[in-house]
């Protein structure tokens, strides 16, 4: 278990340091928020990858399926979330993902992830008035 926790917690790794390299890019303003999650979560990545690296000398085991599957779900969501927006890009992978991996009801999978949505957009869109990314096909 402990050499999958270290591919996962590398590849952490790598998606926090892009968060941080793009946000280098983007004014001040708009880098902030990128840049304190993303410095924040590659440091605690860090962290988990030293861990894991340590324990995986003691227990040498391959890639379980859950991790792969898991990443697959991560690239899922910011491919689909690059399409489409990240507020409808939201809604379609909660949904998919509690209906296809958690086998919850299609019911409660399209509520919570309306519910979750709804959130987001009072927050973001009318709470704070910040623009969300609208998607590459819709730009």
């Amino acid at each position: 278990m402990g050499d999958a926790r270290a591919v996962v917690s590398g590849i952490m790794c790598v998606f926090f340091a892009g968060i941080v390299a793009i946000a280098l890019g983007w004014s001040r303003g708009a880098g902030l928020a990128p840049l304190v999650v993303g410095i924040s979560g590659l440091l605690l990545s860090l962290l988990q990858l030293s861990d894991d690296i340590r324990a995986s000398r003691h227990t040498p085991t391959r890639i379980p399926r859950l991790a792969l599957v898991l990443v697959a779900w991560i690239a899922g969501f910011v491919f689909v979330t690059l399409a489409i927006g990240l507020l409808p890009g939201a809604f379609v992978n909660i949904a998919a993902f509690l209906r296809l991996h958690e086998r919850a009801s299609l019911g409660f999978a399209i509520a919570i992830a309306a519910i979750y949505s709804g959130i987001a957009w009072l927050l973001f869109d009318r709470i704070l008035e910040q623009s969300l990314f609208q998607g590459m096909l819709f730009t």
